[in-house]
């Protein structure tokens, strides 16, 4: 059987992964909510169905178009726009992938596969253009469980962009 991807040489032990041991498996959480409003273009907030205080959710393995660069900061408004027409309102589900620790005058923040209707919104955003997909470290347990979904959803998307 031929290995497609890194996850499945990863879970076979094979090439650089061999001897490898990972972290132990950090305790996930997943919950129903409605999102109420869209921090920026890969973030949003969240009030949990089942009660308790709003979440604060970035998702994972993404990052929205830089402000500090001028190609990227007009798709902004854009994406900003795209995320409330498709979520404000809207009951999503969130499975908490990992805990971004505090840095840089940013607190901790919990990274997130948020679905609606069994789709993955980080998927939608990548596959528009609209964000790009954080490269972690080969190590970095902390990133999205789709995160070979997103790069060849972005390579696919550059590749029509640019031929």
């Amino acid at each position: 059987m031929a290995v497609t991807n890194g996850r499945q040489a990863k879970a076979r032990k094979l090439n650089l992964w061999r001897g490898h041991v990972g972290k132990a498996p950090q305790m996930t959480s997943s919950f129903d909510a409605v999102v109420v409003r869209i921090v920026n273009g890969d973030t949003v907030e969240v009030a949990p169905k089942q009660g308790g205080p709003r979440r604060t959710i970035q998702f994972s393995s993404t990052r929205q178009p830089k402000t500090a660069d001028p190609k990227q900061a007009a798709w902004q408004a854009e994406v900003k726009e795209f995320l409330r027409k498709r979520l404000i309102g809207k009951s999503v589900h969130v499975q908490i992938d990992y805990t971004k620790p505090a840095s840089e005058g940013f607190g901790a923040r919990d990274a997130a596969t948020v679905t609606i209707s069994g789709k993955n919104i980080a998927h939608e955003l990548v596959e528009r253009g609209y964000a790009t997909v954080i490269r972690h470290r080969k190590d970095d347990e902390d990133r999205s469980p789709s995160y070979d979904t997103l790069l060849e959803l972005e390579q696919t998307y550059l590749m029509s962009v640019h031929g």
